[in-house]
């Protein structure tokens, strides 16, 4: 039996779905060994959000991966895994727990040794994994020490990044600065520098787009909307990997290394107009680039290229994270297999996201007020590696808007938009709660709010005359513990009032405990929909409700007297969001 390893960093860009289900094709999944994939999804959620020991994490994850295929090839040849598969589980989670309490990158500039308790966690669960491949072999010599030299070379990379942004810090630093605001100065500096046009600080350029990208990676901050995402920042593919109605999606670089969704608006315009455009799609933008949150996908900028067609000629484009599993339609096509838990931790993922842009707590660009998306809907809800869903946002911006006169794809999407958004009212947070009814009604079953043969006007007609989602049509809810909750939870989401429709807070503790009934269902799930609904009641009122008078428009989320700060628009093109295909 060959246990070595693949080579180190193979099976780094692997997502969960592909694993689970690579898994399931070739070994029947015990409930030990999806103990153990849950704990490598939730691995791979703690990896997602960890900005320290990256390189560590890329190539724990390559091997993670490696001892997953190589428990599945060793059960179907009739091993025993009862041993191996607890502590599989026992170091997933070990390390994900220890990503969860480690230090911050402020912490860490400050005090360095700090960070040497999640490396040694990381380490042992190399060596640990190593371990289970050889209590596989059964005596065979397959030992390999090459994850453990790789491990060294990535700790180095990862100290030295870590060591390059101290430099930066103590150079800048005087006194009573915070790192924070340190390094929100060095960002200006460093830009400051790469758009100096004299030709002999060509080297300086060169470390200052290094210094920027070492802040980007450790900090998480993204450049100032201002600035024009250039060649400087920003490498484009050659191929389209989807098209909208108004502009096609290329994956590209971003000057970190990180891989990006270029989303490029195909109408073309004058160089001088191009700058014009760009600052004032910066200023339309700048909402969207002030949300960082684990359930939002992050709005790295605008930028301007020449025009492949004319060179005379400019295209605008944006830029976001590629996300490799494209949106939530998409993903569920692929991977129909899904698991009902993990779909209602997506509906969950998403109500998180509005909860943050609602509430504006930590929102001091927008003044508190809390954030609108008002375009949320299924394609430009994204997947991330480990499943999870993050919300996109400017596939729905003003600044596509502006770059058409009409629109010429199907405007099926009004499916997931509110009565008030159809008739051009004042949007409020109720606006989006609607959309997320919506939206998360097809995520759970597959089945488009109206049906999938009802569009454009029909659908207008039919929100407009109070009509909403019939539960016989959506026969899959049965398959859920507590549908009658859920049911309850889309209606009370679909109340013609936008004040009336509970607060992105409530979604979220409603649907919360849900999923935690739900966290030991299989991987994959493979229970088939009854053929009937169950003629039971819609569902029963939460009795945790807040009753009471009606919030009047603009304060029934927070409280506050104004209206929230609006990003979406209403549709004007096909959806997706950067990391996502369109349609």
């Amino acid at each position: 039996m060959n246990l070595d390893p693949p080579p180190a960093y193979s099976r780094v860009d692997v997502t969960y779905a592909q694993v689970a289900g690579d898994i399931h094709k070739s070994v029947e999944i015990s409930p030990d060994f999806n103990d153990a994939l849950a704990a490598f999804r939730d691995f791979l959620v703690s990896q997602e959000q960890a900005r320290l020991t990256k390189d560590q994490l890329r190539l724990l994850r390559s091997q993670a991966v490696s001892v997953l295929e190589e428990c599945a090839k060793f059960k179907s040849g009739g091993g025993d895994l009862s041993t191996v598969l607890p502590i599989v589980t026992e170091i997933f989670t070990g390390v994900s727990q220890e990503i969860a309490q480690g230090p911050r990158w402020d912490q860490v500039v400050t005090n360095p040794a700090i960070i040497g308790r999640l490396e040694s966690t990381i380490g042992d669960a190399v060596n640990r994994l190593e371990d289970q491949l050889r209590q596989m072999a059964k005596g065979e010599d397959a030992e390999s020490t090459m994850y453990k030299n790789e491990l060294e070379k990535a700790r180095e990379n990862d100290r030295r990044k870590i060591e390059e942004l101290e430099t930066v810090i103590r150079d800048l630093q005087s006194a009573n600065q915070s790192p924070n605001d340190v390094v929100q100065n060095s960002i200006e500096e460093n830009l400051k520098i790469i758009g100096d046009p004299s030709s002999y600080v060509g080297q300086k350029q060169i470390d200052a787009r290094h210094a920027l990208a070492v802040i980007a990676e450790i900090t998480g901050k993204s450049l100032p909307p201002k600035t024009m995402l250039d060649r400087t920042f920003v490498t484009i593919g050659n191929q389209a990997i989807s098209q909208g109605s108004s502009y096609d999606v290329f994956v590209g670089e971003y000057f970190t290394g990180e891989k990006i969704a270029i989303k490029v608006l195909r109408h073309r315009v004058d160089e001088e107009t191009a700058t014009k455009t760009h600052m004032r799609f910066a200023r339309l933008t700048e909402n969207w680039a002030a949300l960082r949150h684990d359930c939002i996908l992050p709005f790295y900028g605008v930028g301007v290229m020449q025009s492949p067609v004319s060179p005379t000629e400019y295209q605008l484009y944006l830029v976001s994270p590629y996300l490799k599993n494209q949106d939530i339609k998409r993903y569920i096509k692929n991977y129909p297999g899904v698991s009902g838990h993990a779909r209602l931790q997506m509906t969950l993922d998403i109500a998180r996201g509005l909860e943050y842009m609602h509430e504006g707590d930590d929102l001091p660009e927008l003044g508190g007020k809390g954030v609108v998306h008002s375009a949320l809907n299924i394609y430009n809800v994204l997947v991330k590696d480990s499943g999870r869903a993050v919300i996109s946002g400017f596939g729905h911006a003003k600044v596509i808007k502006d770059f058409q006169a009409s629109f010429t794809g199907d405007n099926s999407e009004y499916r997931y938009m509110g009565p008030e958004i159809l008739d051009d009212a004042v949007l409020t947070f109720g606006s989006d709660i609607w959309s997320w009814a919506m939206t998360s009604l097809e995520i759970l079953t597959d089945e488009p709010p109206f049906g999938a043969k009802t569009r454009g006007t029909k659908i207008i007609q039919m929100i407009g005359t109070n009509k909403r989602p019939e539960r016989a049509n959506h026969p899959k809810i049965e398959t859920y513990d507590n549908s009658d909750e859920i049911w309850q939870l889309f209606e009370d989401c679909w109340k013609k009032q936008p004040e009336d429709r509970p607060s992105a807070s409530e979604v979220v503790r409603r649907v919360r405990p849900l999923v935690q009934l739900g966290k030991k269902d299989p991987a994959i799930d493979q229970k088939p929909p009854p053929t009937q609904p169950r003629t039971t009641e819609h569902g029963r009122r939460d009795p945790a409700v807040k009753e009471g008078t009606k919030p009047l428009p603009g304060h029934d989320q927070l409280g506050k007297a104004t209206h929230p700060v609006s990003i979406g628009q209403p549709p004007t093109t096909g959806t997706g969001g950067t990391g996502g295909a369109g349609k």
